[in-house]
């Protein structure tokens, strides 16, 4: 059978102008489906699926939109991409845990960007969380092997670091407490390792398993986790806030997140790329997503020295 390359989707500006852009950067990310999870998506032929087949058009999206920092979710064959990006790119990789054998990853061009520090987080460390220890029910209930891998990142144009953050919550829609935990405790984690590496600005990519709608959405975006929303009410989980101040890149252009999940039984936004927004302003955005495309790709830029990185824009 022929292989399709993806259609490559154009840059759309969603610059005002009201600050000069300077060291602009560009963030790729998306699910790229392992191996083992491949089986259950019987809606697709499953030539479709081989690993051969996508490899080349994963790599073929890669190499096209050439960007500066690639965060990637479900990756089980680590060293094929590996070897064709290793020239531009420094790969890190975090397995899950036990029996899985996906993790997440993230590419960084080596001549922007140099490694500060790493930080697995795991999410199965949630066990030792004080509200799960009152709950010993919780104890199975958050026992997902999910990760999320932190890189602290130089930037060698800006010298500032860069918190690039690769997460992935866990699927169940059932589990709607487990994902909003699991949020509070990557955050935390993030707010920590942005004052410990004194951090400009953070951007947080991942397959977050929930909707637009979601407690997880609200806490990420809002920066507060509200006990009475719908999805956590029945759970009487505790109150979190953070204070990194993030917004979707795609909720500036569109008005609502767009499609990056589609099955015969589900349409919708399950995967998104935040940023600092009174640290990093966003240049441009790819239309909006067909069946075919990938999910959230964005441009973002440093603003004028004058800003000292903490003014909004």
């Amino acid at each position: 059978f022929a292989m399709a390359l993806p259609r490559i989707r154009e840059l759309r500006s969603v610059h005002n102008g009201a600050v000069t852009p300077l060291f602009p950067f560009s963030v790729f990310s998306y699910n790229i489906l392992a191996d083992m999870y491949a089986p259950y998506q019987t809606h697709c032929e499953r030539e479709f699926l081989a690993w051969d087949y996508r490899k080349q058009r994963i790599l073929h999206e890669i190499t096209s939109y050439s960007p500066d920092v690639l965060a990637l979710q479900e990756v089980d064959h680590f060293a094929d991409l590996n070897e064709v990006l290793k020239e531009q790119y420094k790969g890190v990789l975090l397995p899950r845990p036990e029996w899985h054998a996906d993790g997440c990853a993230i590419f960084f061009k080596e001549h922007r960007f140099k490694l500060v520090h790493q930080d697995n987080v795991l999410f199965d460390a949630l066990k030792c969380h004080p509200f799960v220890l009152q709950h010993p029910h919780m104890a199975f209930r958050v026992g997902t092997n999910n990760v999320a891998l932190v890189l602290t990142l130089y930037d060698v144009e800006a010298k500032v670091n860069l918190l690039v953050v690769c997460a992935h919550l866990f699927w169940n829609p059932e589990f709607c407490d487990v994902k909003a935990l699991q949020a509070c405790f990557l955050l935390q984690r993030v707010q920590q390792l942005l004052e410990e590496h004194d951090a400009s600005a953070v951007v947080f990519c991942g397959d977050l398993n929930s909707m637009p709608t979601s407690a997880v959405y609200e806490l990420i975006s809002a920066g507060l986790l509200r006990t009475t929303h719908p999805d956590i009410r029945s759970f009487r989980l505790p109150e979190f806030c953070h204070l990194l101040n993030l917004q979707s890149a795609f909720s500036l252009a569109t008005p609502k997140e767009p499609m990056t999940n589609l099955t015969p039984n589900f349409c919708g936004c399950l995967d998104y790329i935040w940023y600092s927004r009174l640290k990093l302003v966003p240049l441009s955005l790819l239309e909006p997503l067909l069946q075919t495309d990938p999910a959230p790709h964005l441009v973002v830029s440093y603003p004028t020295p004058a800003t000292a990185l903490t003014t909004s824009a």
